[in-house]
């Protein structure tokens, strides 16, 4: 069963006095830190990662991660995409908050070179990602035209169609559907270690617990949903969030959870 509510759902936002607030920036912060301050003093100072601060957020507390310009990325963690998921939730008083300032989360990865196993003439990664219905769309096997996931050196690659395509577009790829692998044509002339290979890897945020408020965020390039409630978690607000270019659903809603989604765009 799912409940989603749309309408009006006041909120403060403010949080209780002992709640703490974490600073994320991706390019100042750093893990090692504790996340306790907006710039770095001593062994205070915002930290590099949205997941350590979700590690580290507490019930009712604050995420707020700065907006850099740079899309928030994480590494590869190999074959199945890992979640963003804050460990506390908050109460209907004082909501646990995810302030994103308008920054770019990516679920795009960086492959390690280590990842690839060569395959007639190919490079080849296990690949199945939760595309829902369209994995069992028999009649095609490679990737949609429509969503753009596969980037080298920071730039879109070509999308093939099928084998015999792929073999002559170097530095394509193709989603082998039939095998849940891609395969990637480099470029004869050029290594592997000198190539930025980046695919969809990573989620965007799931939220498991009561009272949680995500604003302000764009997601993009999630190996499967943008924006997820899952379980039973009540009074869940996504607020200016936006979700393109995921393989999965923009926003989802798993379970017997409920939640309101103000200005989110899809």
């Amino acid at each position: 069963m799912r409940t989603i509510l749309f309408g009006t759902l006041a909120y403060m936002i403010s949080t209780s006095a002992a709640a703490t607030t974490i600073y994320v920036n991706n390019q100042t912060g750093s893990n090692e830190l504790d996340g306790r301050a907006p710039t770095v003093a001593d062994q205070s100072g915002p930290v590099a990662s949205i997941e350590r601060a979700f590690a580290l957020v507490e019930t009712s507390g604050r995420v707020e991660i700065a907006n850099t310009g740079v899309p928030y990325q994480r590494s590869y963690p190999g074959d199945r995409g890992r979640s963003l998921v804050p460990r506390a939730g908050g109460t209907p008083e004082h909501p646990l908050v995810v302030n994103g300032d308008g920054a770019v989360m990516s679920g795009l990865a960086v492959i390690p070179e280590d990842a690839w196993t060569a395959e007639d003439g190919f490079l080849s990664l296990p690949f199945w990602p939760m595309s829902n219905q369209f994995k069992g769309h028999v009649q095609m096997n490679h990737w949609l035209d429509e969503t753009h996931i596969w980037w080298v050196d920071g730039k879109l690659a070509p999308n093939a169609k099928s084998r015999d395509e792929l073999r002559a577009t170097p530095g394509a790829f193709w989603w082998d559907k039939a095998n849940r692998r891609v395969l990637f044509h480099k470029p004869a002339d050029v290594p592997l270690a000198s190539l930025r290979v980046e695919l969809p890897a990573n989620m965007g945020i799931y939220v498991h617990h009561d009272y949680t408020l995500v604003q302000d965020l764009v997601m993009m390039f999630s190996w499967n949903d943008g924006f997820d409630i899952a379980g039973s978690p009540k009074g869940v607000v996504f607020r200016r969030c936006i979700a393109f270019h995921n393989c999965g659903q923009g926003f989802s809603c798993h379970g017997t959870g409920s939640a309101l989604y103000d200005e989110c765009a899809a």
